[in-house]
């Protein structure tokens, strides 16, 4: 990710830590507070989205016998996915009345368990090492009760107006106000008008001015929130933001896309530091993670995204606040507890006899409950090495079927999620081995509560790992030499073998695993587990295998599998690899039908949940467009882009959006002359936004890109003013600057603008100067068509004429044409020199240092120094020498004897492994030794 737009988890930790650390020196008050949304009730109690889904099925319920009263309901809904317009729309739909929406919510939250982000944030603010405050979104008081759990008694909570009056930012006790009130009463907000009053209040008793008074003294720690327009909140922060603030706030992402659906007035401040998970790497073209071959894949894997639980729980470990003791040790917190409240001289109920039995019970605890303890202080501080110990020290005791479920599910399946523990990955690997070998050892107990296949799937699929795929190998070795002896572990011995193919990049290899899964599993096709992994497996073969023929027929087979599956995540996996085969069959009439029903078939999906799907399937039907019908293309895609062009969130990978500019470019081509096309100005927007997602400078999008802004210029369309025009055109040029392909994009944008619009407009849009530079590059372009019929005479003088050029672009290249051709002989001028021509130009040429090291090489004008200095800078990273290249190969243009030079110098700095042998080369024209002496320097 280019530019500061968001930090990860350890960035959040150091700053929590920091300003603590600082503030703790300075004064007694604790500089943040928390504000927290559904996010921390999730999966207990249902999202937004999962509440919209309830609630139009219940409308579609309640209109059975009168299905087009339910469609115009449906139509009429706001199309924005997961606004509060859109939850509020369909909340009223279904409980018109206020007493139905509180009893609804009571019905969904009252038996509802306590979350984990709950519980882990009452363990924070009890603790009151960070905060003590938390406003809230949600209606639930489960927060409330998860303090009651740890006994923590003295909470005040303010979930109605009046209550807000008590609300007091220099309290030091524990504090929870609800902003849109709780289910309890009747006042809960949930309808969009209902949250804009609570947002307007402004007395004495609104959540406002209580949320007003932290903001103007604290910072928010904002967690689980989206962020909905019209919020109290939202409202406040915006207010907020607008004067200086004492602390910078941290506002967690669930996802990417989380953040990029928020306004941009709040992603503009500075002081707002937003965590997300993402791919923090500068390289391009990286391989596929491994859950892609995993039987229980989601859509939502493909996305990194930060649990609310994972958040809080880094906090506690960063802050090492301890585990409150029922959780560690229930014995002793009972028994203290009725020591507290029990009247000293009787004994009601025999509690007190129950109290001594506890206390007896924790002074006499087992040595394997207290390594399990300790194992368990480890994981809560996130230590992983010590985590590591004591999983070893676990391995061989004798362990109920309790605790191993236990140490499976609240501390393996944790730990396996969070990819912040370890910073080498050697202590990775062996924490995963620690667990194969528990795992291995207590089989019969996880396998009495059924969690034996998980627990190893956890481990196949963990996050410590990250992208290390040869570390990965280790460890889906490990798991497949212990799953491969137990028939009833056959899943996943099958599955290690289709992951470990993903991960291996020699073909032959992966083919000859995906064999040996499917010979495995043969005579188990019946187990609907199994049939998964035999159709994965069965499709990724499809792509593998060199003949067509046998690829058509593994598809087909899958396919086949997959009818008796239903899965709609793989039916979609299936439908881009029959795109990916239609596209290497040679008959046209056959590769047609395949790509179009592989397009059709997409297209039954929801676009949102499949956008890399719908993009790979239609980039290869474009690939293939002169066999498509363009009327079936125009329309598919027509419908794609009218669907998506405001959805500019849903994108994160950067091979995606290369994908979808491609597309989106061919969509502005076909529309670029309908001056009524309003979707074209905002789909530019979202192209141009993109910029900010590419993990590097990236050449592909940037020429993409200039395509894109060069048919907004031209484009028609009234929406698009004069204005936005020349700021289209200036990022065009901007984008020109030391590219050939791009400069020639901005060339021919100019020459099409000048034919459409008047001499007044172009000076208006400030192009009037670029189109007299255009008819500079015509006359360098007439120079070498001169050139290259040998015509030197008059290449000479147009190249000479256009080095006073005003365009820096064109001097520079004159410059570089005439050096050559003096350099060469070619050019009868005495004056200017090679080095007076060369000398100026930018040294992110390479041209003009592969003209100095030519000169400079020459017997006559030898050189070191100058020549050293340009091969140094060839060798930068940022240099481009492919255009070099491709002109000093050309041995017809540029002569045998240039060639081979020119090439062994640029070999010299690409292969810097290879040995370069220097071969026949002409001693009386060039210095051999100096071309040594540089050749050294690589």
């Amino acid at each position: 990710m280019r530019g500061n737009e968001f930090y990860d988890i350890n960035y959040a930790m150091d700053l929590i830590y920091s300003t603590l650390e600082i503030e703790s020196e300075n004064k007694e008050t604790l500089p943040y507070f928390f504000i927290v949304g559904a996010g921390i009730s999730i999966p207990e109690i249902p999202g937004a989205e999962e509440i919209i889904t309830a609630c139009i099925e219940k409308v579609k319920n309640r209109y059975s016998q009168n299905i087009n009263r339910f469609e115009e309901i449906h139509k009429n809904a706001p199309e924005k996915n997961l606004s509060s317009k859109k939850y509020s729309y369909w909340i009223e739909q279904a409980y018109p009345n206020r007493i139905n929406r509180s009893n609804y919510f009571k019905s969904i939250i009252k038996d509802s368990k306590i979350s984990a982000a709950n519980i882990l944030l009452a363990q924070l603010i009890q603790s009151k090492k960070v905060a003590t405050t938390v406003f809230t979104t949600n209606f639930d008081n489960k927060l409330k009760q998860a303090l009651d759990l740890m006994g923590v008694s003295d909470v005040f909570v303010a979930d109605n107006h009046l209550d807000n009056l008590s609300i007091d930012v220099s309290s030091p006790d524990i504090q929870i106000a609800h902003v849109h009130g709780s289910y309890q009463f009747y006042d809960c907000a949930n309808l969009d008008y209902e949250v804009s009053e609570v947002t307007g209040q402004n007395g004495l008793t609104s959540v406002a001015q209580a949320l007003r008074s932290f903001l103007q003294f604290k910072a928010p720690i904002i967690i689980g929130y989206s962020g909905w327009e019209n919020d109290a909140i939202m409202n406040c922060l915006q207010e907020r933001i607008t004067y200086p603030i004492p602390y910078n706030y941290i506002w967690v992402c669930h996802s990417i896309n989380d953040y990029y659906k928020l306004p941009g007035w709040l992603k503009e401040c500075p002081n707002i530091k937003f965590i997300s998970e993402y791919e923090n790497s500068n390289k391009c073209n990286d391989k596929e993670a491994s859950d892609k071959f995993s039987p229980y894949n989601q859509n939502e894997s493909d996305a990194l995204t930060i649990a609310a639980s994972t958040f809080i729980a880094s906090i506690i470990a960063k802050m090492k606040i301890d585990t409150p003791t029922i959780f560690v040790n229930p014995y002793l917190y009972y028994s203290e507890m009725l020591q507290k409240i029990l009247p000293e001289n009787e004994d009601v109920l025999y509690l007190k006899r129950w109290a001594e039995r506890m206390r007896y019970l924790e002074q006499n605890i087992s040595l394997t409950e207290s390594k399990i303890q300790g194992l368990q202080l480890a994981s809560n501080r996130k230590d992983g090495k010590q985590i590591t110990s004591c999983m070893t020290n676990l391995v061989n005791d004798s362990l109920i079927h309790a605790d191993c479920e236990y140490i499976y599910k609240s501390i393996i399946k944790q730990i396996l999620s969070d990819e912040n523990i370890f910073t080498e990955i050697e202590d990775a690997i062996k924490l995963c081995q620690s667990f194969i070998l528990f795992i291995k050892n207590h089989k019969p107990e996880l396998d009495s509560n059924n969690c034996t296949i998980d627990a190893l799937h956890d481990v196949m699929f963990n996050k410590l790992l990250k992208r290390n795929y040869k570390e990965r190998i280790i460890i889906i070795d490990d798991i497949y030499e212990f799953s491969k002896d137990y028939k009833e572990l056959l899943e996943i011995s099958i599955t290690a073998l289709g992951v470990k193919s993903s991960l291996i990049d020699d073909e032959n290899e992966s083919l000859n695993f995906l064999s040996q899964l499917l010979d495995m599993s043969i005579g188990y096709e019946n187990e609907k587990a199994i049939s998964y992994i035999r159709c994965i497996a069965l499709s990724h073969k499809s792509l593998l295998v060199k003949n067509i023929q046998e690829s058509c027929d593994l598809w087909m087979q899958a396919d086949e599998i997959l009818s008796k599956l239903n899965s709609s995540i793989l039916k979609i996996q299936l439908l881009e690899a029959k795109a990916k085969i239609g596209s290497k069959i040679e008959d046209t009439e056959l590769k047609s039908k395949w790509l179009i029903s592989a397009l059709d078939g997409v297209f039954l999906y929801k676009i949102e949940d499949n956008l890399k799907t719908y993009i790979q399937v239609m980039s290869i039907l474009l690939s293939h467009k002169s066999i498509i019908l363009s009327n079936y293309l125009n329309e598919k895609i027509t419908k794609f882009i009218e669907a998506i062009y405001d959805k500019g969130y849903l994108f994160v990978d950067c091979e995606i959006i290369l994908q979808f500019t491609e597309i989106a470019n061919y969509y502005l081509e076909l529309y670029k002359d309908n001056k009524k096309n309003k979707i074209i100005v905002k789909l530019g927007e979202m192209i141009l936004q993109f910029e900010t997602k590419m993990p590097c400078e990236c050449k592909y999008y940037n020429y993409n890109l200039s395509k894109t802004l060069s048919n907004l210029v031209l484009c028609s369309a009234t929406e698009i003013t004069k204005d936005l025009k020349a700021n289209y055109f200036q990022k065009l040029r901007a984008l020109s600057n030391n590219n050939t392909d791009i400069l020639l994009i901005l060339n021919n944008t100019i020459r099409k603008v000048s034919e459409i619009i008047n001499e007044q407009d172009l000076i208006e849009m400030g192009i009037k100067k670029d189109f007299e530079n255009v008819k500079d590059i015509d006359e360098l372009s007439k120079g070498y068509q001169e050139y290259h019929n040998n015509d030197y005479s008059t290449a000479e003088q147009i190249f000479s004429n256009l080095v006073t050029c005003s365009s820096k672009e064109i001097s520079d290249l004159a410059r570089n044409n005439l050096a050559y051709m003096i350099r060469r002989k070619e050019s009868s001028l005495i004056s200017p020199t090679v080095f007076e021509l060369l000398n100026p130009i930018d040294d992110k040429n390479a041209f003009k240092h592969m003209n100095f090291i030519l000169y400079y090489l020459e017997t006559k004008n030898s050189g070191y120094d100058q020549c050293k200095i340009s091969y140094q800078h060839l060798k930068e990273e940022d240099l481009d020498l492919q255009p070099v290249i491709d002109w000093w190969k050309d041995e017809i243009t540029v002569g045998n004897e240039e060639s081979k030079i020119a090439l062994i110098i640029l070999n010299s700095i690409i292969n810097t492994e290879k040995e370069i042998e220097l071969g026949n080369i002409d001693s009386e024209k060039y210095d051999i030794v100096l071309l040594q002496q540089l050749l050294e320097l690589r």
